[in-house]
């Protein structure tokens, strides 16, 4: 399971050079989870990189119950960008997610423990590019 994030440097100049890191990500508030008595914490699931604005994402599961959060990530903060609900009647995972891969539309196809291989959009205020690379 993933604790930190970090990014480094892969530029010819400063190649390997630490520019980012992210040691408190799976206790963002949005990632928290209080489980049969049980307090568990976020995963990371995927990093995507968004060529058109230069953004890099991270797609993060919360618990066991399916729910992904999606960060938008500078060097200085990794910020809650969009929600993947499986709440309120929409259909998602019902067990952890391990895999994902960005399709045309904005859309986020994910696969989880469970064999469950889903595609939503994510619920979010802003808008999100369409170019969104797996990376």
């Amino acid at each position: 399971m993933v604790q930190d994030v970090r990014i480094w440097q892969l530029g010819p100049g400063d190649f390997g050079t630490l520019r980012a890191q992210f040691t408190n990500l799976r206790s963002s508030a949005g990632l928290m989870r209080n489980e049969d008595e049980d307090f568990s914490f976020g995963y990371v699931v995927e990093t995507f990189y968004d060529q058109p604005s230069a953004e890099v994402f991270l797609l993060a599961g919360a618990g066991t119950a399916g729910d992904l959060l999606l960060f938008r990530v500078t060097l200085a903060e990794a910020v809650p960008a969009a929600v993947f609900s499986s709440g309120g009647g929409n259909p998602g995972h019902s067990g952890i997610v391990r895999s994902a891969l960005c399709l045309p539309g904005g859309r986020v196809l994910t696969a989880g423990e469970k064999l469950e291989v889903i595609s939503k959009a994510p619920q979010r205020d802003g808008p999100l590019s369409d170019g969104l690379e797996n990376i």
